[in-house]
C-alpha cells in the first residue's frame, strides 16, 4: 500500500469548492435565508449563487399558506411565519446590537415589529405611536450590510374582519409524527387557541390537498370550562396550559388532550417556553395595578415524575423574554453589559407623556424589578431601531 505523506497535504478553501459542487449544495436549500447566509461566504460564493435556484419564501418552505376561512365575515386565512433577529454592526462590532422581529405575511416580504409588542411598524407620520418606525427608515434594509442571527421562530395566523389586519399569535403549526418523507403543508396541523362559549379552548385545522382543509374541536377529557392560556410544540407533540396551571399534551391523530400536571398558581399570567437544550418551562406572572408589584415564578417540568419544579435560576448566562408572540432565551453572550437570571417583558403601560411603553426587568435571584432604564449598563437594544442601520456608519456587503 502506497503511503500519505502528510506534507503532500494542505488546507483547502472553501471559496475553491467547484461551481457544480456549490450549485449542487444551494439546489438541496429550500429557502432565500439560508442562500443568503450562503452568499455572505465569500466573493466566489456570491458570483456563483442564483437566487432562481429557490422559491420566493425567506422564512419556510411551506409557509405563508392561504386556505379558505369558511366564515362569511372573514377573508381568507394565511399562515405566516416570525422571527426574532439580533443585528450587529460589521463594521463596528462595539456598537450595541439591535433585536427586532421580522414576520412574513407575503412571500418575499418581511415586516418589522417590536421585539416585545404585537403591533406590526409603520413609518412615523403626524401622530407617532411608540411602536413605530423612525420616519427616516429605509424603504427596504439590506441585511447583507449587518451580522445577523436568529434567536426564536414562531408561527401567526393572519385575516381580515372589515378590512381590518389581524394577526394572531397564539398558533403552532405541527408536523405528522408518522411523516418520515419530505413533508408538504398537507402533512401539518395548525392549532390554535379560540374563543368559545365557555372560555378559551383550542382548535385544530388540517391540511388536505388542494387548498382543503378540515376543521375539528380538539378534545378535553374533562367538562368543566377551560380557559386556556398558551401553547407551544415540544418534542413532536402540542403541549398547553390553562388559567389555573394544568398542563396538558395533544395526541397528533385523535386531537384528545391528557392531563400531565398542575401548579397552583390560579391568579397569574401563564406563558410556556421551550429552552434549547430541549426542556419545558412554565413562567407564571402575578400582576396587580402597581408596576412594581410585578413577580415571576417559573417551573421547569420534571418529566419523569409527570410534575412541575420551581427554580429560582435558569442560569446566569440566561435572559429571558416574555413577549406577545411568545417566549423565548437568548444567551448574555449576545448582550453585552446585561445581567443573567432575569426576565424582561412588555407592561401593558403606555406613558403618554413619555410617549413610550414601559418595559421591565426581573431578577430572579433577588426578586429585583424596574425599568430596563433603571438597571445601569443594560443598552436599550429593543426599539427603535437605532439610526447606525441605514447611516454609512455600518455599511459593509459581508465577507471576502
Amino acid at each position: 500500500m502506497e503511503s500519505i505523506n502528510p506534507k503532500d497535504h494542505r488546507k483547502v478553501s472553501w471559496s475553491e469548492l467547484p461551481p457544480d459542487l456549490l450549485i449542487s449544495v444551494i439546489e438541496r436549500l429550500d429557502l432565500r435565508y439560508d442562500i443568503f447566509n450562503l452568499w455572505r461566504v465569500c466573493k466566489t460564493w456570491r458570483t456563483t449563487v442564483s437566487h432562481t435556484l429557490v422559491s420566493e419564501n425567506i422564512l419556510s418552505p411551506l409557509i405563508p399558506h392561504c386556505y379558505p376561512s369558511g366564515d362569511a365575515t372573514t377573508t381568507d386565512l394565511r399562515v405566516g411565519m416570525g422571527s426574532v433577529i439580533r443585528i450587529q454592526s460589521l463594521v463596528n462590532p462595539n456598537l450595541p446590537p439591535c433585536l427586532l422581529t421580522v414576520i412574513e405575511i407575503t412571500s418575499g416580504k418581511l415586516y418589522i415589529k417590536s421585539p416585545l409588542f404585537h403591533h406590526v411598524a409603520t413609518r412615523q407620520q403626524f401622530n407617532p405611536y411608540p411602536h413605530n418606525l423612525p420616519k427616516d427608515f429605509p424603504h427596504v434594509l439590506d441585511l447583507s450590510r449587518f451580522h445577523v442571527s436568529e434567536l426564536s421562530r414562531f408561527h401567526i395566523l393572519i385575516y381580515k374582519i372589515k378590512s381590518m389586519l389581524t394577526i394572531k399569535y397564539k398558533v403552532v403549526l405541527i408536523k405528522d409524527p408518522n411523516c418520515e418523507s419530505r413533508a408538504t403543508i398537507n402533512n401539518y396541523t395548525l392549532v390554535e387557541i379560540v374563543e368559545m362559549s365557555q372560555g378559551q379552548s383550542l382548535s385544530a385545522t388540517r391540511f388536505v390537498a388542494n387548498n382543503v382543509v378540515e376543521k375539528h374541536d380538539v378534545i378535553f377529557e374533562t367538562k368543566e370550562r377551560i380557559k386556556m392560556r398558551d401553547l407551544v410544540e415540544f418534542k413532536g407533540k402540542i403541549y398547553a396550559v390553562d388559567n389555573v396551571g394544568i398542563l396538558y399534551s395533544m395526541d397528533y391523530h385523535t386531537l384528545k388532550m391528557s392531563k400531565i400536571t398542575k401548579v397552583d398558581t390560579f391568579k397569574s399570567k401563564k406563558y410556556l417556553v421551550v429552552s434549547s437544550s430541549s426542556e419545558l418551562y412554565l413562567v407564571c406572572r402575578k400582576r396587580t395595578r402597581k408596576v412594581k408589584s410585578d413577580n415571576f415564578s417559573v417551573f421547569k417540568l420534571n418529566e419523569e415524575l409527570k410534575k412541575w419544579d420551581k427554580i429560582t435560576s435558569i442560569g446566569d448566562d440566561k435572559i429571558l423574554f416574555v413577549t406577545f408572540n411568545g417566549c423565548y432565551f437568548v444567551s448574555t453572550n449576545d448582550f453585552p453589559g446585561w445581567k443573567g437570571n432575569c426576565i424582561v417583558f412588555h407592561y401593558d403601560k403606555y406613558i403618554r407623556t413619555l410617549n413610550k411603553y414601559v418595559v421591565g426587568v426581573f431578577h430572579l435571584d433577588s426578586g429585583d424589578y424596574g425599568t430596563l432604564d433603571s438597571f445601569p449598563g443594560y443598552s436599550n437594544v429593543l426599539w427603535p431601531p437605532p439610526s447606525w442601520m441605514w447611516t454609512d456608519t455600518c455599511s459593509s456587503t459581508g465577507g471576502d
